[in-house]
């Protein structure tokens, strides 16, 4: 696993309410340049990241730097069967797709913080959690 870069602290959440407005607003800051875009709306963000959060599975892993957080990933488990599989171009074997994996869905670093190692040392920790092999 990559080192956190000095002064980030990364911390594991399995509940979005205490990660909600943390999350939106560095989303929001983020994607400034495409929130006039109705796709990348804090609204419609808003949507997605309620149906990401009731997901099985889900959980996410925000750095901070003091209170000020720095980015985060979020993702959640699928398992063997999950319609996830079935949206896939191409179709993979089954020997991936049996056990619990990851899904990735969203990693966001706020521009200080980037070319930091931040955004890997937050990506490997999520992927270190959780019921899943991959």
């Amino acid at each position: 696993m990559t080192p956190v870069p000095a002064a980030v602290e990364l911390r594991r959440f399995r509940d979005i309410a205490p990660v909600w407005d943390t999350l939106i607003s560095v989303y929001a800051e983020v994607r400034a340049d495409r929130l006039h875009d109705p796709h990348y709306s804090v609204e419609r963000y808003g949507e997605r990241l309620a149906r990401h959060a009731a997901e099985p599975g889900w959980e996410a892993v925000v750095g901070y730097d003091g209170d000020e957080a720095v980015g985060y990933a979020y993702g959640n488990s699928i398992e063997h069967g999950d319609r996830y599989w079935r949206r896939i171009t191409t179709p993979l074997p089954e020997t991936l797709t049996r056990t619990p994996t990851l899904v990735l869905k969203e990693i966001m670093v706020r521009v200080p913080w980037r070319k930091t190692g931040a955004s890997r040392s937050i990506h490997d920790t999520l992927l270190t959690g959780g019921p899943r092999n991959r």
